[in-house]
């Protein structure tokens, strides 16, 4: 699916810039990728996120905190910003 100019390929768990670029997520990155991105602009809490993510096991907030800080890093890399 397409998120902004980038190409997301959640199978491959890919995300491939407009300039043909891509790089691999980890996989529960991709998972919190898609659960943002299936929410389609909504706010999405942490709870409905791990429940999303996780399977519904308890985590804490690190494990969150460090997908969402890889989408933001991520996001800053590519040019122009896509999300």
């Amino acid at each position: 699916f397409m998120l902004g100019g980038v190409q997301v390929r959640p199978s491959r768990r890919q995300v491939c810039a407009p300039g043909g670029e891509c790089r691999e997520l980890e996989p529960r990155v991709m998972k919190v990728l898609v659960a943002l991105a299936t929410a389609k602009g909504s706010v999405v809490s942490r709870d409905q996120l791990v429940d999303a993510c996780w399977d519904g096991r308890i985590v804490g907030d690190d494990s969150l905190n460090r997908c969402v800080v890889a989408l933001r890093r991520l996001a800053r890399d590519i040019d122009p910003q896509p999300f």
